[in-house]
C-alpha cells in the first residue's frame, strides 16, 4: 500500500478524484497482494504454520480473483462522476498488440512461476530462483535495460523490506514460545 499509494494517490487527485476515494482505493487494493500468489506474506504464514506453500497459493488464487472483481465492480459503480485523465489517449488495439509483442518475454515471467508451481515441476522456492534467473536474462540480454546498479539497488531494497518483516516475525515467534513455556494461556 505504501509503495503503490505514494504514486497512485497523488496521480488520482491530479486527475480529479477526491482524496478520500484515492486513499480508499489504494488502501483496499493493497490487500489483494496478500491473497494473489506469489505472495511473500503467504509464504511466511505457510512456513510459520508448517503448511504447504503450494497449497496456500492454490487456495489464495480464487478468493483473490473474486475480491479483485468485487472491488473493480464497486469502484466502477461508485465513480460519482470522476472522469480521470482530461486528455486520455484512446485505446488502440494495434498499439496494444505491438506493446504485448515487445514485452512477450517479460510477460512470460508469471506464467513460468505459476506454471512450474501448479504443474508440480518446481517448488515455490525453486520457481523463484528460476524466475530470478529468467528475469536477469531478459533484462540483460533481451531488453538490454538492466544494469548492475539496478540489481544492487533492488538487493538493498529487498534486504530492508525482508529485514523489517523478519524482525517482527522473529520477535513474535519468540514471544509465542515464551508464552507456551510459561503456560500463560492456561494460567490466564
Amino acid at each position: 500500500v505504501a509503495a503503490v499509494g505514494t504514486i497512485m494517490v497523488p496521480a488520482m487527485v491530479r486527475c480529479g478524484y477526491s482524496k478520500d476515494y484515492a486513499a480508499a482505493a489504494a488502501s483496499s487494493g493493497g490487500t489483494i497482494g496478500i491473497m494473489i500468489p506469489p505472495s511473500n506474506p503467504m509464504i511466511i504464514y505457510a512456513i510459520l504454520g508448517n503448511l504447504s506453500v503450494t497449497a496456500m497459493f492454490t487456495a489464495g488464487f480464487i478468493p483473490g480473483f473474486l475480491v479483485a472483481m468485487s472491488m473493480m465492480t464497486t469502484a466502477y459503480a461508485r465513480r460519482k462522476g470522476f472522469k480521470g485523465d482530461d486528455n486520455p489517449e484512446p485505446f488502440n488495439f494495434k498499439v496494444f498488440c505491438r506493446t504485448c509483442g515487445k514485452s512477450t518475454f517479460a510477460l512470460m515471467t508469471p506464467v513460468i512461476i505459476l506454471g512450474s508451481i501448479y504443474s508440480g515441476y518446481a517448488t515455490p522456492v525453486e520457481a523463484s530462483v528460476v524466475a530470478i534467473a529468467y528475469s536477469l536474462f531478459v533484462g540483460f540480454v533481451i531488453n538490454r535495460s538492466l544494469k548492475p546498479r539496478h540489481i544492487y539497488l533492488a538487493l538493498i531494497e529487498g534486504v530492508m523490506t525482508c529485514g523489517a518483516v523478519l524482525i517482527i516475525v522473529g520477535s513474535s515467534t519468540l514471544f509465542g514460545k515464551i508464552l507456551t513455556y510459561e503456560q500463560a494461556p492456561q494460567k490466564l
